[in-house]
Parts: structure tokens; C-alpha cells; sequence
């Protein structure tokens, strides 16, 4: 298959991730590429809410219900805007001098540095991309995961039934009216489906590229623009050390596969810089206080929307900024610059904040039985180091990212101004990263942990999130000193264009090289390939199966049933081939029925229950897959190959077949 194939799906994967946002950023003020970073997750709150309210209304999920929703809102607020900067609290509370670091700039089109930020954020997407697609291999990849068999049957589900509502989706896989799945992520390739040539596999990796390669370095981009005083070379860096970790966007394409926190997660740089500018604590700030709680509201719901736990990740990451200002609000009152009485109402506010974080903490986090199994691995400094260098969950150490950030750590802490907070935000990450990895259950792992499972992966994928601007730090530091060492003779000889493009080249051109070479990240990408690539013997779905299910699509009556056993892949059929299956997932709900046929399917002659339940299920078929090494065969397919009277083998491709029990139509 063409890696063409990609380009339409992609191109509508990007567009549903901006342009229902678009619209509404646009209508706050925001201009250039703080719209267009700020416009990805106000488009996942968007397509998440539109989601869960169409169906409601009787509308069918389509392309249009985002977009038009998301011009609806612009509508609603543009008007609402200009009304708020009528009043003196726009921007409240106003700086105390003039040209102060909370002083606010306007938002451009296109700014002194906007090209190298261009620069950064393409040079992210080709390493990005190369990394992604090397991984995938083909277009149609499949990954061999426990829960890639639900994310490809949410999106047929999705599809089929024309309801994307995170309250509808997990009824896929649970006997229930509505239960409540993070489905922003899933909604998006559904729509994709028809560019995608109806291949659910080429839409869900189409989407999976977006994230990974166009979401991810935009965000971050936005982060370190609007909390860093950077220059040229950082600007660019930051598209080349956004490419340098294993733990985003890599980790969780092997590890779940966990598709809505990754999207979660690429979200969470803009709910930074968002953050960091609404408690004045950002370099620069082009979002006045009601634009910035305004459009705040709306990160945060598509940031939750794409995963509850990454909104926590957010929140916790923002702690220090909340110390921080804090800190900042009682040293102003102290030296007389601000009344007591506005610092009681400021400092009231803040401690607000912490305790909103408390009962979200308490109230979103799963039950402890969700993530028993998971257990401690490391020692306290053993999770220490692998923090330090960004070799998290054993995948190697990172040396080239990993001295940039401990760069930037002397930088900040050097410095002591108010950049510290970031140092504060990567401490939290190690924190958590510390404990998930080292701490028993009687020691608080579930209180401290469990709003990720205590899944230590969870926790390991965002702490690129932290390290990132820390490295952006220490790479602005490095090369801002080798410029200001340089004489006014050589300077004024040389234009500051040429001179940038000559340091770009010397600092990230080695950097580049070393990272995307590094042992650790070269072995890890290699077997997340292997991971990616079906075969014979494939873990979960092999060569053989996936022809079988390529080749029966549209040969089957339609409204026909198949019988599948979904530990040994037979529950793809759903996906891939668009026949209903009697179990979309292993820890799908099942009827008796679906349950009997699974066990007694060959038995038909025998087994009175067995016809019955075939009619009521209309369930004449059934796929024999070979199953997982060290498991065996459900017992509703033992026989089927053996020429059993009454059984008919439609199609065979290796060792797997499909069959039909002719006895009971």
C-alpha cells in the first residue's frame, strides 16, 4: 500500500484539530500561531461537546457538526469580547510599571521571530514524522496491543452508528445505557474513515501521525515561546528536542496502545503557556486575563475531553506556578506595592485553585482496583536517574536532551527569577514519576498515583512535557552566551540573519545528529517497528487473519453476525471487515447467548441451545483464528476444521478459516 494513501486522511485529521477552534480563538483576539496552537485543544472541547450533544438533538456525527459548532461559538463570543475590553478589568489587575514582565502584547500575524518558530515547528514535524512512519512501516499498520483492538473497533463503532458522544462509545464493550469513554481521540479518524478508502487501520494511524508529528511540536512551540526569553536558535531547538524523547510521543504507541492520553498529553504544553500567562508569570504574554480564563475554560475541557487524566496532569503541573504567584502577591504586599486587602481577595483566589485541584484529585481518580496489578519496580534513586537522563521505563538514557535540561535546571536556578517555576513543574513530574515507580501500596501509591492506574507508563509519557522547556532553557543560555562573547567588530560585520543561521547550524546540527542517533532511541524505535509489523506469528492478529478478514469483506450477507473469539484477533472482523461481531473486545460484556455460541458453535448437531441462539444473534458464522501463544482455542471452535457434517468452510487462507453452520439457517 502507497504511503499516499495518507495524505487525504491526515489532511482532514489536521483540519478537525484546528478549524473548529479556529474559529472561537480567532474571535478572542488571538492571531498567528498562538491562534493556530490555541485553536487545537478549544477544537477537541469542541468536537468532544459537539459530540455528546448532537445525538441528543437526533443529528448523525459528521465533518459538519464540529465545524459548525465551532463557528457557532465564535459567533457567541466575538460579540462578548469586544464588550469585556470595554472595561477596566480586560486585563485586571493592570501591571504596577510600565514595560514590567506582566505587561501585555498584542497579538500578531506574524512577528520579528515568527520564522524561526516556523522553522522549529517544521523541522519537528520531519523528525517527528520520519520517526512515526519508520515505526509504522505501512500505512495500514496494525499494533499487536491489548487495547489497539478496542481504539480500531470505537472507530467502525463510531462510524456506523453516526454517535461520537464519549457517554455512547463505551457502550461498545459494556451492557449499559451510557458509561462515560474519553472519545474526542476516536471521533476524529471516524470522519476521516471514507478518505481512508473505509480502512479503519489507515484513518486510526493517520490520526496517530497528527498527533504525534503536528500537535505535539505546535504545542510546545507555544509553551516555550510564551514562558522563555529565547532567541533564534532555542526557537528552532525546541522543533528538534521535541523530536529527542522516547516517552512522547513513543512510549504510549507501544504501551496500551493509549491513543486518547497521548492526545491529551500533546495538548498539555498550551495549557501551560496558557496558564503561565494568566498568573503573569510568562515572558511573553499576548492574552488579556479575560481572554486568557475565557479561553482557559476551553483548553482545560478539551484537554479532559481527550483524557480526564491528562487535565489532572495539567493541573499539577501548575502547582508551582500557583506557589510562585503566591510568593510574588504576599513579597508585593511586603514592600508596600500592593494593599492588603486586594493581596487577601488575590491570595483567596489562588488557594482556591489548590483546593478545586484537591477534590478533582479525589473525585476523578479510579478505583484502586483499576490498576492493582501494577506494582513498584525501581529503588528511589534508581527512579531518580532514569528521570535525570529521560531513559523512563527502562528505555536507555537520552545524553543530548538530557544535558540541555540539566543546562537549563543551573540556568533557572541561577537566575532565580520567574522561570523557576518551571523547575518547580519538572520536579512535581519527577516526583510522581518517583513514586509511581518506587512506592508500595501501604506506602500512598494509590493516593498519590492513582488518577493514572499507578500505571507507571502514564506517568513516564508526560514528563517530556516538563523537560522540554528546561532543554529549550539551557540550549538559549549556551548559544545566547557564545553571542554575547562575540566583539562589536565582528558583529557589525556580520547580519544578525547570517549570524543566527550560522549558530542554528553549529548547535543543532551535532544536537540533531546525537539525539536521533542515540542508542537508547534508535533500540527502541526498532522494536516499536517489530511491534508494528504482522507476520506469520504476529501476538495478536497474523498475515494469515488479516487476508482472511480483507478477503471476506462484502462476501457475507448484510446484517450478518460473526462468531469470534476476541483473544486470538477474530473480533478485528469488526474493524477491517464491517461484519457485527459477538464481542468487540476480551473485556467486552457478553449476552448468554454470545456466550453459548462462543463455547458450543461447532456443536449445533448436538447441543440444543446452540441453533437458537445462532438465529437470535443472527449469527451464522464464525472465524477460527489461531489464539496467543500460551492460550488455548475457545471450545465453540475446536472442530471446525475436521469437515463437521452441517458446516460449510466459505474461505480459508493459511491455517485460518471462516465457516458457516448450515444446519441452523
Amino acid at each position: 500500500m502507497s504511503w499516499s494513501v495518507l495524505v487525504l486522511p491526515v489532511v482532514i485529521c489536521v483540519a478537525l484539530l484546528v478549524l473548529p477552534g479556529l474559529f472561537l480563538v480567532l474571535a478572542t483576539g488571538q492571531k498567528g500561531l498562538d491562534a493556530l496552537a490555541l485553536s487545537l485543544p478549544v477544537s477537541v472541547a469542541t468536537i468532544g461537546l459537539s459530540a455528546i450533544v448532537a445525538p441528543l438533538l437526533g443529528i448523525r456525527w459528521s465533518i459538519a457538526v464540529p465545524c459548525l459548532s465551532g463557528l457557532i461559538l465564535a459567533l457567541l463570543t466575538y460579540p462578548l469580547m469586544r464588550l469585556m475590553q470595554r472595561y477596566r478589568w480586560w486585563d485586571a489587575p493592570l501591571p504596577l510599571t510600565a514595560g514590567s514582565p506582566s505587561t501585555l502584547s498584542q497579538s500578531q500575524w506574524w512577528g520579528p521571530q515568527s520564522i524561526y518558530s516556523v522553522l522549529g515547528f517544521f523541522l519537528g514535524v520531519a523528525l517527528l514524522g520520519r520517526g512515526i512512519l519508520g515505526v509504522l512501516g505501512s500505512p495500514d499498520a496494525i499494533g499487536q496491543s491489548f487495547d489497539e483492538l478496542f481504539h480500531l473497533n470505537a472507530v467502525r463503532y463510531i462510524a456506523e452508528e453516526g454517535n461520537a458522544s464519549s457517554f455512547f462509545v463505551g457502550t461498545m464493550t459494556i451492557d449499559a445505557d451510557s458509561s462515560f469513554y474519553p472519545a474526542a481521540w476516536h471521533a476524529i479518524p471516524a470522519l476521516a474513515l471514507g478518505a481512508a478508502q473505509d480502512s479503519v487501520r489507515v484513518a486510526v494511524n493517520s490520526m496517530a501521525l497528527t498527533v504525534g508529528a503536528f500537535v505535539w511540536p505546535i504545542s510546545t512551540l507555544y509553551m516555550v515561546r510564551h514562558i522563555l526569553r529565547n532567541n533564534p536558535v532555542s526557537l528552532v531547538g525546541t522543533g528538534a528536542i521535541s523530536a529527542s524523547f522516547i516517552a512522547f510521543p513513543f512510549l504510549l504507541m507501544r504501551w496500551g496502545i493509549l491513543y486518547p492520553n497521548n492526545l491529551g498529553i500533546a495538548l498539555i504544553p498550551v495549557g501551560i503557556g496558557l496558564a503561565a500567562q494568566i498568573f503573569r508569570l510568562a515572558h511573553l504574554r499576548t492574552l488579556a486575563s479575560v481572554q486568557g480564563i475565557f479561553l482557559g475554560i476551553f483548553v482545560c475541557l478539551g484537554i479532559g475531553l481527550a483524557h480526564p487524566n491528562a487535565a489532572l496532569t495539567l493541573l499539577v503541573l501548575c502547582l508551582p506556578m500557583v506557589v510562585v504567584r503566591m510568593y510574588l502577591q504576599v513579597r508585593a504586599a511586603l514592600r508596600g506595592q500592593l494593599g492588603w486587602l486586594a493581596t487577601s481577595f488575590q491570595l483567596l483566589a489562588l488557594f482556591s485553585c489548590l483546593l478545586v485541584l484537591g477534590v478533582l484529585w479525589v473525585l476523578m481518580r479510579p478505583d484502586i482496583e483499576a490498576g492493582r496489578h501494577w506494582v513498584p519496580e525501581l529503588t528511589a534513586s534508581q527512579a531518580v536517574g532514569e528521570g535525570l537522563v529521560n531513559g523512563v521505563m527502562n528505555t536507555g538514557a537520552l545524553w543530548a536532551v538530557s544535558l540541555l535540561v540539566i543546562v537549563g535546571i543551573f540556568v533557572t536556578v541561577a537566575q532565580r527569577d520567574k522561570k523557576l517555576w518551571i523547575l518547580g513543574s519538572w520536579l512535581v513530574a519527577m516526583f510522581f514519576l518517583v513514586a509511581i515507580r518506587h512506592l508500595n501500596y501501604d506506602e500512598g501509591r494509590y493516593e498519590i498515583t492513582g488518577v493514572w492506574y499507578q500505571d507507571a507508563y502514564r506517568v513516564a509519557a508526560f514528563t517530556p512535557v516538563v523537560a522540554l522547556p528546561l532543554a529549550a532553557c539551557g540550549l538559549s543560555a549556551m548559544s545566547q552566551k557564545l553571542v554575547d562573547s562575540f566583539s562589536p567588530n565582528l558583529r557589525g560585520r556580520v547580519k544578525d540573519g547570517a549570524l543566527w543561521a550560522a549558530l542554528i547550524l553549529i548547535f543543532l546540527a551535532p544536537f540533531t545528529y546525537w539525539a536521533q542517533n542515540a542508542v537508547g532511541y534508535t533500540e527502541y524505535l526498532q522494536k516499536l517497528k517489530k511491534y508494528y509489523t504482522v507476520t506469520d506469528s504476529s501476538y495478536r492478529v497474523s498475515n494469515d487473519e488479516i487476508a482472511l478478514l480483507q478477503e471476506i469483506k462484502g462476501a457475507l450477507p448484510q446484517g450478518s453476525t460473526i462468531v469470534v473469539n476476541p483473544e486470538d484477533g477474530g473480533a478485528y472482523a469488526y474493524a477491517i471487515s464491517g461484519y457485527e461481531v459477538t464481542s468487540k473486545h476480551m473485556l467486552a460484556d457478553v449476552t448468554e447467548d454470545q456466550r453459548t455460541l462462543k463455547l458450543h458453535f461447532d456443536e449445533a448437531a448436538t447441543d440444543p441451545d446452540v441453533c437458537p441462539a445462532m438465529r437470535r444473534e443472527n449469527a451464522f458464522y464464525a472465524l477460527d483464528f489461531t489464539p496467543p501463544p500460551g492460550q488455548q482455542k475457545a471450545s465453540g471452535f475446536d472442530h471446525l476444521g475436521e469437515d463437521l457434517p452441517g458446516y460449510t468452510q466459505i474461505d480459508r487462507v493459511g491455517a485460518v478459516g471462516l465457516y458457516r453452520a448450515d444446519l441452523c439457517m
